[in-house]
């Protein structure tokens, strides 16, 4: 190994296959070896054959690659000649560079001289300038790999020493794709192009398509080790720079193959002219391309929406279902104590949520009539899962009816609410299964749609008790509101509903006092004269939307009790106030409070 370091430190070092380590067999001195063009940036070395071992040049053979490795350690960023594989982080995936930084790997091309007779020439020398890249496309889409341009690297005796890997160790290059199904035609593309500077000379493509894969356009072979394979080369020829194009490759799953071959595998590797001056032949890149095949139909079918009871109507069945191709169409099945019943199947719009959808028709069936559904489903390659259990519901057509409680209805039917939250309660009873009330709230004279809500039975049973909790909105003045209560069985039947309509209203009335008299005569109120009553000792107005019916004045006598006294009120004169004496203790003063209520 030549070891360049700086321009006055050069060794050549000799591996020591005792020690296992690098020992320096020359010195070099510069100035007899090295030279250097500093405004070019180009370093000249010379190396004696003498100091390679080397006695008779013209029948001795060599090889030589130059390395750029980072400093401190063997991480190769770049290599003449190229296509080798490169592990430092400035080329390669750091986080996998990083990771894989103590993997061996095998260095893969090199100049190359057969002898140092007259006019020898490296044998690699036929490719230098040019930048032969390819790339690898398949519909429908698969995993593809390649060995130089995606740095595996760390995998290299695992993507040499079999047809195919284990792909989760390439995972991170590709998304999930779609599996391909028995029988089903795959078409691979092959972009190329010539980014260098010189002619890529002879370049071709060999493509190898592992059992079940087969390729209609090439040749079937047979090898003692590997196998059978079918193989195709695409002759691209010499590659101008900057030129480029595409080559389509057909391939076939086989139908009649091995069922236990479950991935369709391709590899194509990249030739140039060098290659052929090699034995054996050193590929310019490789790439491989897998697809999963699907042998199997859907898995995990299960009905998760069924009722126990239905309607005699179209009832939607909904349900859950496993299948990497995605599914196709599901297939309901019905049957009776008379036997079949109908079958439908449905295509599935989203065939890869892992969810289907299909309606049952239960119409013209009898009170009671139990019916049986199960499902199976298809895939996008024809292959069908296993039937589901049978699920069993009865036909109903009962109503249920709905109850309020007594307490609630004296809520309902004192005509107005005020402010704050009130429990509205109440019974749904069915003869087979009670499921929820529907409570719908609407504005007496709008025209809009009523609010709802469907509040579910505490018990599950044929009779199951509901709460609704109705709130008075605050700044609410007597707004007209109707609530209309329904009940609700588990098949859906609705019971004839009940119909309440009250008053909103979570502002105070408004009162006020027009008169007062701050000082009076108890006598003048013992024994009033009917012709000449004394004045009122309060009086005033009152007023509130949804109506007032009394209003009362609280007295505070002088000893400290608090009693209540009814004025006297209409709605169209205000109120007025007389004490009555007979409830009065007698000289003192007096508080007086006035509210207004219904």
């Amino acid at each position: 190994m030549l070891w360049l370091t700086d321009l006055n430190d050069i060794n050549l070092m000799q591996w020591n296959t005792i020690s296992n380590t690098w020992e320096v067999a020359l010195n070099y001195p510069t100035e007899q070896y090295a030279w250097f063009d500093l405004e070019r940036e180009v370093t000249h070395l010379a190396v004696p054959f003498a100091a390679l071992g080397i006695s008779d040049p013209a029948s001795s053979a060599l090889q030589l690659i130059a390395l750029a490795s980072d400093e401190g350690a063997m991480r190769l960023w770049a290599t003449m000649p190229d296509g080798n594989p490169l592990n430092s982080p400035r080329v390669a995936n750091p986080l996998l560079a990083d990771g894989a930084a103590n993997r061996p790997f095998t260095l893969t091309r090199a100049f190359s001289w057969a002898s140092f007779g007259a006019g020898a020439c490296p044998s690699e020398n036929t490719g230098v300038g040019a930048d032969v890249r390819i790339q690898l496309t398949a519909t429908p889409e698969s995993v593809v790999y390649s060995f130089l341009n995606d740095s595996l690297f760390y995998i290299q005796d695992a993507l040499f020493g079999d047809q195919t890997i284990d792909t989760s160790l390439v995972g991170f290059l590709n998304p999930v794709r779609r599996p391909v199904g028995v029988g089903q035609p795959i078409t691979y593309t092959v972009s190329y192009a010539n980014a260098g500077t010189r002619v890529a000379r002879d370049v071709r493509v060999t493509v190898i398509a592992w059992e079940p894969l087969t390729l209609p356009d090439g040749e079937q072979r047979t090898d003692a080790t590997l196998g059978t394979f079918y193989q195709q080369t695409l002759t691209l020829g010499d590659l101008a720079p900057g030129a480029q194009g595409t080559a389509q490759i057909r391939a076939l799953v086989e139908p009649a193959s091995d069922a236990t071959l479950d991935r369709a595998s391709l590899d194509v590797i990249i030739y140039d002219a060098a290659a052929a001056t090699r034995t054996p032949l050193v590929p310019l890149e490789w790439i491989w391309s897998d697809h999963v095949i699907d042998r199997a139909g859907p898995t995990n079918m299960q009905i998760t929406q069924a009722r126990r009871f239905v309607r005699p109507e179209q009832i939607l069945f909904e349900g859950t279902v496993s299948d990497p191709a995605g599914v196709q169409s599901v297939t309901l099945e019905q049957r009776t104590a008379m036997g079949p019943a109908g079958s439908n199947t449905c295509l599935d719009p989203n065939p890869d949520d892992g969810l289907w959808a299909c309606p049952a028709e239960t119409s013209g069936l009898p009170n009671g009539t139990e019916v049986g559904v199960r499902v199976r489903c298809t895939d996008q390659f024809g292959q069908v899962s296993d039937w589901t259990e049978w699920v069993t519901m009865t036909v109903d057509i009962t109503p249920p009816q709905v109850d309020v409680l007594p307490e609630s209805v004296n809520i309902l039917g004192t005509g107005v609410l005020g402010a704050g939250e009130f429990a509205v309660s109440g019974v749904v009873n069915d003869d087979r299964q009670a499921a929820s009330a529907e409570v719908c709230r609407a504005t007496v004279g709008a025209t809009g749609e009523p609010i709802c809500t469907e509040v579910p039975v505490v018990n599950n049973a044929s009779a199951g008790t509901w709460q609704y909790i109705l709130t008075t909105p605050e700044d609410i003045d007597g707004l007209a509101e109707q609530m209309t209560i329904t009940g609700i069985d588990t098949a859906g039947n609705r019971s004839a509903p009940i119909t309440y309509t009250y008053q909103l209203d979570s502002i105070a009335p408004g009162i006020t006092i027009t008169s007062q008299l701050e000082r009076i005569a108890l006598s003048d109120y013992q024994n009033p004269d009917p012709n000449n009553p004394p004045p009122p000792v309060l009086s005033g107005t009152a007023n509130d939307r949804t109506g007032i019916s009394t209003v009362d004045v609280l007295v505070t006598l002088p000893s400290g009790a608090i009693i209540t006294i009814i004025a006297e009120y209409d709605g169209r004169s205000g109120w007025r106030f007389f004490p009555r004496a007979s409830v009065l203790e007698g000289a003192g003063t007096y508080l007086l409070r006035v509210r207004a209520g219904m």
